[in-house]
């Protein structure tokens, strides 16, 4: 891959965790409610996640949410913001949506206490807070882009949450374009938020390259649009029907991923054109040698260790290889063998090839019982 002038990276699992962290903070809830009781505090795990999306898919402004990426966990430690009628609503809803989650979660692990739903709400959402660190070298890796590349971001979720991300990983001011999903109506795999990333950083989209870890919303929706694209974590290949550009193990390594070509497309075997079959004899000299695979030049080579010549123009060089029945055909290949009585038609200007004879690639012996000779042999061999 050539380099690019720009790079654009996604957030969430790219340049810091997200699934990971919230799992922990699920967990160091949940032993709060239940210190001494793994069992209880396992069923808690499971049965807020299944909750909170039961009561997530509740809301009217949930079609919303699948669009721009707005996860159930999200909304039960983030604060939505802005003055758009979906901020607005989230940021009246939460509050109930979070007791209520934890409430119904807490009842089929045993416990009915309200007071406990809103201080294991709490916890939840500070453990969350706590935990909204980047990935090792991922700070590194932005800075040491940042000197020959135009940098920016590109994230799915509710803008408010994103850059509150964003500010507390220390990513804050790094970018010279951030677009968020939230703020648009609309996230990725669409070509909309791709296309204006790309018009803020004012580059062609065959001048950047996304960053990201998700193979539909960042490689195949980077793609759509005409980008090249980077799959990170996902080693040593990609998903089945998804192709990137390269690919990262880790975040460290993209800067290098970057800087590597793509390697060029296997080479496609092909024929030169086969000579025009002539009747009675071989057409000495007029058709066109065919030389090695692939090759059009008309030059063909002798086996290695032998002499070589330098016929007239017109001539072709000795093209002859043994066999192991002791005959001697050409070094080119053919689709088919030539049919009928094919003839031996030498050189007779060419005297500096002692042992070996010069035809064209339409001088194929055809017949075991003509004389042939050996590569150290100076007798001249019979021509029919």
């Amino acid at each position: 891959m050539s380099a690019p002038r720009a790079v654009i990276f996604d957030l969430d699992d790219t340049l810091m965790p997200e699934l990971d962290a919230i799992r922990a903070a699920f967990a160091s809830a949940c032993d709060i409610a239940f210190p001494g009781s793994p069992t209880q505090a396992a069923l808690l795990r499971r049965g807020i996640q299944r909750h909170a999306r039961a009561l997530w898919r509740t809301t009217p402004h949930v079609a919303y949410c699948r669009r721009i990426g707005f996860s159930s966990w999200e909304g039960l430690w983030g604060d939505a913001s802005g003055s758009a009628l979906h901020h607005r609503f989230f940021g009246a809803w939460q509050p109930s949506y979070r007791s209520e989650a934890w409430r119904r979660a807490l009842r089929d692990a045993g416990n009915v206490d309200t007071d406990l739903a809103e201080r294991v709400s709490d916890a939840f959402r500070a453990e969350a807070r706590a935990r909204l660190r980047p990935f090792d070298g991922a700070v590194d890796v932005v800075r040491e882009l940042r000197r020959d590349h135009a940098v920016g971001l590109l994230t799915n979720g509710e803008s408010g949450i994103q850059r509150e991300k964003m500010t507390s990983a220390g990513f804050e001011g790094m970018f010279a374009a951030v677009v968020v999903s939230g703020d648009i109506g609309v996230g990725k795999p669409s070509q909309e938020p791709f296309r204006l990333v790309l018009a803020r950083m004012g580059v062609r989209p065959t001048d950047a390259v996304m960053v990201g870890n998700s193979a539909r919303s960042d490689i195949l929706g980077a793609q759509a649009v005409g980008m090249r694209a980077v799959l990170v974590g996902v080693a040593p290949s990609a998903p089945v029907g998804v192709r990137p550009d390269a690919i990262a193990s880790t975040i460290r390594d993209v800067p290098a991923a970057i800087r590597a070509r793509r390697p060029p497309p296997a080479a496609t075997k092909t024929w030169a054109a086969r000579p025009r079959r002539r009747r009675g004899r071989a057409a000495h000299g007029r058709s066109p040698t065919v030389g090695r695979l692939g090759s059009s030049t008309g030059a063909c080579r002798p086996p290695l260790g032998a002499p070589s010549c330098s016929p007239e123009r017109g001539t072709p060089v000795c093209t002859r290889v043994p066999r192991r029945d002791g005959l001697y055909l050409p070094r080119a290949r053919w689709p088919r063998p030539l049919r009928g009585t094919a003839r031996t038609r030498r050189d007779p200007a060419c005297g500096t090839c002692p042992g070996w004879s010069c035809s064209t690639p339409r001088a194929v012996l055809a017949s075991p019982t003509l004389e042939t000779r050996s590569p150290g042999s100076t007798a001249p061999a019979a021509t029919g």
